[in-house]
């Protein structure tokens, strides 16, 4: 299926990207860094981010602290030419998510701030908000972490059943007992899970190899249409009832520089994908490609250079 409507973008729990990079760290060093940048983020905005380098329009949606509204917007306006910045403002300040990379060893460490925006009130407001934008033959990208505990939790569940009710294809990114709950409705066009949440969903213990992956993810096809995998530095899967594909980075090596929002960004290129054709195939390999160029630290190139700079290749295995 080729879609045709509105990309929207739901981030319940968003969050600052802080990154420092340094070269020679050790634990009770205190020094300054080589580098900074701090960016509003979090997995749904860095799927709208995506799709604005490849030229996408997206509505930006979900919840964000009233306190660092300001300063988010300012921070989102190199995208504002293609994000329709959306977000509610909810009393309190968006959590951060700290990044430390050491460019000497390779090496990184990734801390994450559990997120407090999320309420009762809040929710409702996000609702009303979400309703009004909504059509029918829309993409709802809910990504990220969700409230685990209830009423919220049952409230999250709610909030994606009534948007898939008003005849949005839901694309679903995210981990925890809500996500569960969301999958047990069958009311999601796309499931995107890692392995913990391959073998939650499957009912069976997944190993890291293709052929375990991909029997798991046959399995979850009685809920969803299609369920995309990342495979980290072996390329991604795609599943199917037509069948299993399964693409990878065939060209010459390359320094990755960052493995962090590869799997949004896979995400967004698989989208993309699928509005320029119809054709699984060359969805995934979009989407591999996007991938690809933020592990590379492409993302100032232009996507044409990109396409013409990697090489990816894409296998179709029939069941």
């Amino acid at each position: 299926m080729a879609y045709k409507g509105k990309i929207i973008t739901v981030g319940i729990r968003p969050a600052w990207d802080v990154q420092f990079f340094t070269t020679g760290l050790n634990w009770g060093d205190h020094r300054l860094v080589d580098s900074y940048k701090q960016e509003p983020a979090g997995k749904a905005l860095n799927v709208s981010k995506a799709l604005s380098w490849m030229g996408y329009s997206s509505v930006a949606a979900g919840l964000w602290g009233a306190s660092d509204f300001d300063d988010m917007l300012f921070g989102l306006k190199p995208y504002t030419h293609c994000i329709d910045v959306r977000f509610t403002p909810i009393q309190g300040a968006t959590r951060r998510n700290v990044s430390i990379f050491d460019t000497s060893e390779n090496k990184e460490l990734h801390l994450r701030v559990p997120g407090a925006l999320a309420a009762k009130a809040a929710i409702k407001k996000l609702s009303d908000s979400l309703f009004s934008i909504i059509d029918s033959g829309d993409i709802c990208v809910f990504a990220g972490p969700l409230p685990e505990e209830n009423p919220l939790s049952e409230l999250i569940v709610d909030l994606v059943w009534q948007c898939s009710r008003r005849g949005a294809y839901i694309f679903l990114d995210s981990s925890s007992r809500t996500f569960s709950k969301i999958f047990s409705l069958g009311c999601t066009e796309l499931v995107s899970p890692n392995n913990e949440e391959l073998s939650e969903l499957s009912g069976s213990k997944v190993k890291t190899d293709v052929e375990s992956i991909a029997r798991a993810g046959k399995k979850l096809l009685k809920q969803t249409s299609q369920v995309l995998v990342s495979l980290g530095e072996e390329g991604a899967l795609l599943i199917t009832k037509e069948g299993l594909w399964r693409s990878r980075f065939t060209g010459k090596p390359k320094a990755v520089q960052s493995t962090v929002g590869c799997g949004d960004y896979l995400l967004a290129g698989f989208i993309a994908g699928k509005y320029e054709d119809d054709d699984p195939a060359y969805a995934l390999q979009k989407g591999l490609l996007v991938a690809t160029s933020r592990a590379f630290g492409l993302m100032d190139d232009e996507p044409w250079e990109v396409e013409q700079e990697l090489e990816i290749d894409t296998e179709f295995f029939q069941y």
